[in-house]
């Protein structure tokens, strides 16, 4: 019993001593950063309106997690900006060794968070890459639906993995 106790101890004294903490309790922001802005984000690529589906979803996680307060750039203590550099529809299997069955969508982006006191980086990415995969489809409607819903489910993820990033440092 004793033994136990012992093993017990020592297992709470070392998990207390790692920084281990639940997910989602702990934030690495600065304590003097309690709103920040998420403006548009830039687009480098040829893809139209990409930028837009990348900032509202990133805006839709951090509305959902209610850990900081998003404002207009004026009223904020940290502002993110975010760049999508690359996006690419590469074919990836094909029927009869000509027709296209399946594509994958990556789309590649750089974010960081600076504070706006000082204009120092609190946390910055500069290879942030996600890429899904879809089928093709004759209908070209139904074809770019499906690349569409690829392009969201990016931008789902890639908003879920930042909001994660800037405020549990992970």
């Amino acid at each position: 019993m004793r033994f136990t106790n012992y093993i017990l101890t020592l297992s709470i004294l070392a998990l207390s001593a790692c920084g281990y903490h639940l997910a989602g309790t702990v934030s690495s922001l600065p304590h003097d950063v309690k709103k920040i802005a998420i403006p548009q984000f830039s687009n480098k690529t040829l893809r139209p309106d990409i930028e837009n589906q990348f900032t509202n979803a990133l805006l839709d996680e951090f509305a959902k997690g209610k850990k900081v307060e998003v404002v207009g750039e004026s009223e904020a203590d940290a502002i993110v900006k975010g760049v999508i550099l690359a996006f690419e529809n590469t074919p990836i299997s094909y029927i009869g060794g000509d027709v296209i069955q399946e594509y994958r969508v990556t789309v590649r982006l750089e974010v960081s968070l600076t504070k706006k006191a000082d204009e120092s980086v609190i946390w910055k990415d500069k290879n942030i890459s996600y890429f899904s995969e879809y089928k093709n489809d004759p209908d070209v409607a139904i074809a770019e639906a499906n690349r569409d819903a690829a392009i969201r489910k990016i931008a789902i993820d890639v908003a879920r993995q930042l909001y994660s990033n800037i405020l549990e440092g992970f």
